[in-house]
């Protein structure tokens, strides 16, 4: 039978090497947008520029009650986004810590004992 392969890492020299040249082995952190840059991009969403453009008309027009309505309408809807926009980017950020963390696990090219 042929013998298999031996894994082994770097010698020590060569891994310092490598660590100097291109730095640790790590992600690196995920870009966050606060409540500004949030509420901007929601802004210059086309749907909701459509749905202040309407709300314009109508208060132009003269129907107030409507006009009203529609933008109360506009802000939660601009609320709501915001909300769940900032609680994706925590979820990122959760998620790139689970990313980094060291894991303590068996190299599978070793048999157990």
């Amino acid at each position: 039978m042929k013998p298999t392969a031996r894994f082994e890492g770097l010698e020590e020299v060569e891994a310092q090497a490598r660590l100097a040249r291109v730095g640790p082995n790590v992600l690196k952190a995920p870009a966050t947008r606060g409540i500004a840059q949030i509420l901007r991009g929601t802004l210059h969403e086309p749907m909701f520029l459509f749905l202040l453009a309407a709300a314009v008309l109508y208060l132009l027009v003269g129907d107030l009650g409507e006009g009203l309505f529609l933008v109360g309408g506009a802000l939660v809807s601009v609320g709501l986004v915001v909300v769940q926009e900032m609680r994706s980017e925590r979820a990122l950020i959760s998620r790139h810590c689970t990313w980094n963390c060291p894991l303590a696990r068996r190299e599978p090219w070793r048999s157990p004992r």
